[in-house]
């Protein structure tokens, strides 16, 4: 029986929330911040990373290309604390070392320090790769903690979601924007969405590394900015990191006033949210004017 759950990464938390509420969340990371009652938890895993919200995009980029170059840790796993809590269950990803302490493998906490002071707890990873895919993960884990129906609802949701945004896209070419500089590209569950629309993505696949030469020559019809880890306020205050460089005036979604900034919480992290992206996506390309907090028209 699931008594105790761990969380190695926000985007995990925001699930066991979601499905199971607090009671029997026990330990977080020091990045999670929602719901705000988890910010008193215990840290199980701390960031490494010299990263503050006075640095720039560039900056952010530097430091990040830094640690992984000489192969430094960007976060740890805190043993004594995991110790102490002995929880029934941890939840983590292996998706991306940058954004969340990353698991590799559950074997990993079967080498766990002290044996005799820690069971050997379930290990749940959420990695999924599609919009279908975050609801089907959400699903099995809704199994594991016994709340079956609430991860049957969000299945049926993201189902109905792929069928609303089937044939919206018309062929439109869509770049998603996911760094601003260097720039970088999303895909994942982003592209899968736009791909379901009958769009055409600038990238596929998982995010990479791309320039602005490329963004030109692609000429997008609709250009969405969602910098992860960026609020709409953070990514508005460095958007001319974009908007300065020669050529962007002429870029077809900038002529037609199709540019939008889109808070990260609904695209960067696997997580329900991302439904409130789909939603918001749908309204883009119907030509439905945009409101709420997911996102904003760049005027």
């Amino acid at each position: 029986m699931i008594e105790k759950i761990v969380t190695t990464d926000p985007t995990s938390t925001e699930i066991v929330y979601y499905l199971d509420g607090l009671k029997r969340l026990k330990g977080v990371s020091d990045k999670c911040t929602y719901p705000p009652e988890v910010i008193s938890l215990p840290k199980v895993v701390k960031t490494v990373l010299p990263i503050t919200d006075s640095l720039s995009s560039r900056e952010i980029d530097e430091v990040v290309r830094e640690f992984i170059s000489k192969r430094k840790v960007t976060y740890e796993l805190d043993q004594e604390v995991l110790e102490e809590i002995s929880p029934d269950l941890i939840v983590g990803q292996a998706l991306c070392s940058v954004c969340a302490y990353a698991m590799q493998t559950p074997i990993i906490w079967k080498k766990v320090k002290s044996p005799k002071k820690i069971k050997v707890p379930t290990v749940y990873q959420h990695n999924p790769l599609s919009f279908i895919n975050i609801a089907e993960s959400i699903y099995k884990l809704s199994k594991v903690i016994s709340r079956q129906e609430k991860g049957e609802r969000t299945l049926m949701e993201f189902r109905e979601l792929e069928r609303k945004i089937m044939g919206k896209g018309r062929s439109r070419k869509i770049a998603f924007i996911e760094w601003l500089d260097p720039i970088h590209y999303g895909g994942l569950w982003v592209s899968d969405l736009i791909k379901l629309s009958g769009s055409v993505p600038i990238n596929e696949g998982f995010g990479r590394r791309g320039d602005f030469v490329e963004l030109k020559e692609f000429n997008p019809d609709i250009i969405i900015i969602s910098p992860c880890g960026f609020s709409i306020n953070r990514t508005m205050r460095e958007l001319n990191a974009l908007t300065w460089r020669s050529g962007w005036k002429e870029l077809k979604a900038v002529k037609r006033g199709e540019v939008y900034v889109v808070d990260s919480r609904f695209t960067a992290s696997p997580s329900y949210n991302v439904s409130k992206f789909a939603e918001f996506l749908i309204d883009v390309l119907d030509g439905v004017e945009v409101k709420g907090d997911v996102g904003i028209k760049v005027t």
